[in-house]
Parts: structure tokens; C-alpha cells; sequence
């Protein structure tokens, strides 16, 4: 954490610009052009994601973003048409202005789900910031019966480690670093 918050502005916008080109490219070769992502709201030195978002929803997709809803609960979901319509949420993370009707709690929509790494192993396991709200999300939906959409883990280079990953842990199918 200390790395990823120490590099320079420059530093930050020249790995950004590298992850969006690698996961568009990526996901326009394996999803439908107009498919649903789940990306997140950079925080705290993250992969920022924006300009995917952007470039998504410019060729007809359509993007939701995490929403905290409550401690030890499973993350819900909005779709998030720009930046104009984000609050500040939980932990001071943006978030879709939205109503609980318009939460999506399943993943039957989403073909793909981006996530924040701190850290991560060579076979895919991510460590976040201890919260488990991913963690619960997935259980939650694996509970449920429903298929999980491809998981993708965002990272910068330098947080790979070795860890031994918790039962509950999920494994992504793809780690982008930078």
C-alpha cells in the first residue's frame, strides 16, 4: 500500500492508461460489445478505471459500480451513467446516487466483475483491505445457486505475494497488472 501510494501523479496516470488499454482490449475480444461490467471507484492509490468505464459505455455497454449497503453485507450493485450522478459512500468510496429499487443484488446481468487487488498470488487469490465485501458477495451468490460472471483482479506489479488463501477465498479466472 505504501508503494502504490507513493508513485508520483505521472506515475499513476501512465499505469492507468496501460490497464484500461489491456482490460479493453481484453474485453472486447471476450464479451459482447454491449455487455455489463462491474468495475469500482478507485480509491486510495487503485487501478483507476474511469476512462474503461468511459470507453465501455461509448460502445454500448453498460457499467454498474458497488455499493456498500451495510456492514458485513453482501456488496449490491447500480449502474452508473457518469460521474455527475456519484455520492460518497461508505469508507468515502463513490458511489451511484440511486434508490434500493434500483440495486442489482444477482449477477445473472454482469459478464464481468473488475476488483481492486492490495495484494495477490500467481494462481489468482486477492487480498483486498480486510473488509470482505467481495468475499461475501461471491459466497453470497455461489449460495444462491448462480453462476459467477468471469473475475477479474486489478493490481499493480508490486502487489503480488504469497499468501495461503482462506476456505472462503474465490480465485479470479484473470489478474491485469501493471
Amino acid at each position: 500500500l505504501q508503494h502504490r501510494q507513493g508513485l508520483t501523479q505521472s506515475e499513476h496516470a501512465q499505469r492507468n492508461a496501460q490497464m484500461v488499454a489491456e482490460l479493453l482490449e481484453w474485453l472486447r475480444q471476450n464479451l459482447p460489445a454491449d455487455a455489463c461490467i462491474a468495475l469500482y471507484h478507485a480509491f486510495k492509490g487503485e487501478p483507476d478505471l474511469s476512462a474503461l468505464a468511459d470507453a465501455w459505455r461509448a460502445q454500448g455497454g453498460s457499467v454498474l459500480l458497488p455499493i456498500v449497503r451495510e456492514k458485513h453485507a453482501p456488496l449490491v450493485f447500480a449502474f452508473a451513467s457518469d460521474t455527475d450522478a456519484l455520492v460518497e459512500g461508505a469508507y468515502g468510496i463513490l458511489e451511484p446516487r440511486c434508490a434500493p429499487s434500483d440495486w442489482v443484488c444477482a449477477p445473472k446481468s454482469i459478464h464481468a466483475m473488475l476488483m481492486p487487488c492490495v495484494g495477490f498470488t500467481s494462481v489468482g487469490y486477492r487480498l483486498g483491505y480486510g473488509g470482505g465485501y467481495y468475499d461475501r458477495t461471491l459466497a453470497d451468490w455461489q449460495a444462491q445457486g448462480w453462476a459467477l460472471p468471469t473475475l477479474i483482479g486489478v493490481a499493480h506489479h508490486e502487489g503480488r505475494v504469497a499468501f495461503k488463501p482462506a476456505e472462503h477465498d474465490v480465485a479470479m479466472d484473470l489478474i491485469c497488472v501493471v
